[in-house]
Formats: C-alpha cells, structure tokens, sequence
C-alpha cells in the first residue's frame, strides 16, 4: 500500500491536505457520466455531512466534469469505489482508503485535480451583516 496526497478538507475557507493510504479496486463509479457539473462535483467530494457511502453513490451518480484526463478518471473510479467500502464511517471521519498500488499514479492524479477544482468553487463568502451594508451618510459633491 502506498500513502499518497488526499481528498483535501475545506474548513473555513481553507484547503488541508490530508493523507490516505489507497488501496481497492472496481465497481460502482466504472459508469459515472463525465458531464457533471463542477460545483456539483465539488459539494458532493466535500460533503462532511454524510457517510463514506453515500458521498461514493452521489459521486458515481454526479460523475466527473468534462474534461478530466484518462488518469484522473481513472483514479476518481478506484477513490469512489474504495470510498464506498468505508460504508457507514461518516465521510469527515475517513483518514484512508485503499486502492491497488499500480492505481496510485491515478489515484495522486485525481486528488490533485480535485484539490486544483474545488477550493475556489467552494469557498465560503463572508455574510454582509446589515449595519456594514452601504454608507447611508449623506455625501457632498
């Protein structure tokens, strides 16, 4: 089993690196669509709400955006599919999954597209708070 770079986690407005060992193979994501919509795909991958399982079921039924490459493809199928074997661990709590070693190029390839994706769709704005709206003072010309 290799360790390698995973899934980061958002947490006010900050992108955390963690590490996962992968290691699994096969199964449910092997026909994902590869049209979703990316902020979609980003709110399901970083879905600290849910279980392991059904963020792997909301991440093979969204798919992956267009435009990702064989590899990470490849290593979004063999992370959802190890994902889904965590079952009911809530997905915030998942610390490894595991993949076969001759995945992990694709594996470290999808983690870095994900990581490269998401923060900057998902960061969170800050709140305009009623008394810092605009200025009601009067302005002279």
């Amino acid at each position: 089993m290799t360790t390698i770079p995973s899934r980061p986690v958002l947490r006010a407005g900050l992108a955390t690196a963690v590490l996962l060992t992968l290691a699994a193979c096969g199964g449910i994501a092997d026909d994902a669509p590869t049209d979703a919509d990316q902020t979609e795909f980003c709110a399901a991958y970083y879905d600290e709400t849910a279980t392991a399982q059904d963020v792997a079921d909301r991440l093979a039924e969204i798919g992956t955006p267009a435009g990702i490459s064989e590899s990470e493809r490849n290593g979004f199928e063999s992370y959802v599919d190890a994902l889904a074997d965590e079952g009911d661990t809530p997905y915030k709590d998942v610390e490894t999954v595991k993949i076969p070693a001759d995945d992990k190029a694709d594996g470290t390839a999808f983690i870095d597209y994900a990581q490269d994706l998401c923060p900057p769709l998902l960061e969170p704005t800050s709140p305009v708070s009623p008394t810092t709206g605009p200025s009601t003072e009067p302005t002279t010309p």
